[in-house]
């Protein structure tokens, strides 16, 4: 085969990993309807737990991964694997978990660790990438954005076939076809990337209080807290929009919740390959667009379940809050990125990029409270403010980053992507101050 084009088939191979975006989508677009329909709302309570728990181990399993150096392995070849193994039950067994106290303790360790493993495999498959065919946090790939937009179909798709089939297993039947897939492709990928890489030696020894400095040290707070609450508004729209289309006065909910979550995700990418192509500066644009999402999505929902409005226009108004919430998510996902070039000092884009996926679980936690805090109001309770408490919190989230973002204007050539070793002429460029010794930059590796 011809080298360019056998490049272009390993790019597109070694993407495989984002597949996994369809774990994402089940989980944001359908958590709450299983939540409130398999009683499960009390076990759901703890998954922001859940979401937070890889803030305080991932740093720690990140070493661990870089102390790794067998031989036979090499450093990533078998904890990509691995962790998209283990990913893929633990993401099934989460739906397949019955009511009850022993049912919700499977939901919170099942999904510890399907978050954790998730994350695991996404490092390792980057790092694979990054080394062979180059691939960017500053912009990812079209191979990478494809598979993405591919899980994301998968999910809502295979969810809407099995719902027409069996509405009381669709949720489950959809996570065996998602976690099936991403096991053959993780497989796919591993075989293909391993005889390739070179096997990295070299191990740093660290102290796990520098192994902590290491990743939140130095952090630029108001450009962090910005981009976290930005996303946990849009997340936290998205939560609720399939379960409040459940609960709306429409002929058929269920029907709609698809629709919303497709059109959600549909905009979502299409929005986001915009981004990534145009969007070059981080400037104060961006978050004024997204505080006019949040604004208008949120007020759409509340219009949707308290004015009282014919079934057409209940469905016009969450079909466009859908969309909004699509649009400005995949914009504030994109401003976080840039933002995130700039996130501290002598940075390489390995912890840049398990930084932005802490921050991107941190948000959803944040979201997964307000929901089940909204589910279970609506469950307990029957008030129909529900949903109006949790739009008027993605709404106070959403003025917070734009109270505490930054006006510092950012060009493409200043933030631009950080070499995978943090190298002498990114220190200098970057104002990283102190260039690590070689040992260290090996270490990152």
């Amino acid at each position: 085969m011809d080298s360019k084009y056998e490049n272009r088939v390993q790019r597109i191979i070694l993407s495989c990993d984002m597949f996994t975006t369809g774990y994402s989508v089940m989980l944001l677009l359908f958590l709450l309807p299983y939540v409130v329909t398999a009683d499960q709302v009390i076990a759901a309570g703890f998954l922001p737990l859940a979401c937070l728990i890889p803030l305080a181990v991932m740093p720690l399993v990140y070493t661990a991964v870089h102390r790794f150096d067998l031989l036979l392995f090499g450093r990533y070849h078998l904890f990509m694997p691995l962790s998209a193994f283990l990913s893929a039950v633990f993401f099934v067994l989460f739906f397949g978990a019955d009511a009850g106290a022993g049912g919700a303790c499977l939901v919170f360790f099942c999904s510890v660790v399907q978050i954790l493993t998730s994350i695991v495999y996404r490092y390792c498959s980057f790092s694979v990438r990054a080394r062979l065919v180059g691939d960017s946090v500053y912009k990812p790939s079209i191979a990478s954005c494809a598979f993405a937009l591919f899980g994301a179909a998968a999910a809502v798709g295979v969810v809407y076939g099995f719902y027409a089939y069996d509405p009381e297993t669709a949720l489950l039947n959809g996570a065996y076809v998602l976690a099936s897939v991403c096991v053959i492709l993780a497989l796919v990928q591993y075989l293909t990337s391993f005889y390739n890489i070179p096997k990295l030696g070299g191990r740093r020894v660290q102290s796990v209080k520098s192994v902590f400095r290491t990743f939140f040290g130095g952090l630029k707070k108001r450009t962090y807290f910005s981009s976290l609450f930005y996303v946990a508004a849009f997340a936290t729209l998205a939560v609720i929009e399939t379960l409040l289309c459940y609960t709306s006065e429409v002929s058929s909910p269920s029907t709609l919740a698809l629709t919303v979550a497709a059109v959600t995700c549909a905009v979502f990418f299409v929005i986001g390959f915009v981004c990534a192509e145009f969007m070059k500066r981080r400037t104060w644009l961006p978050s004024v667009i997204n505080l006019v999402c949040v604004l208008a999505a949120s007020a759409l929902f509340m219009a949707s379940a308290l004015a009282g409005m014919q079934e057409n226009l209940i469905t016009a108004c969450t079909v466009i809050a859908a969309a909004l919430i699509g649009g400005g998510g995949a914009v504030a996902l994109r401003q976080m990125r840039l933002r995130f070039l700039t996130i501290k000092s002598r940075v390489t884009s390995g912890t840049v990029f398990v930084l932005y996926e802490l921050t991107l679980h941190a948000a959803v936690a944040i979201a997964v409270a307000v929901g089940v805090a909204s589910a279970a109001v609506l469950t307990l309770m029957h008030d129909a403010y529900a949903f109006t408490y949790a739009a008027a919190a993605a709404v106070v989230f959403a003025i917070v980053g734009f109270a505490v973002s930054t006006k510092r204007v950012a060009r493409a050539e200043d933030v631009g992507e950080l070499s995978y070793e943090l190298k002498e002429s990114d220190a200098v460029r970057f104002g990283a101050g102190d260039i690590p010794s070689t040992a260290e930059r090996d270490g990152e590796q």
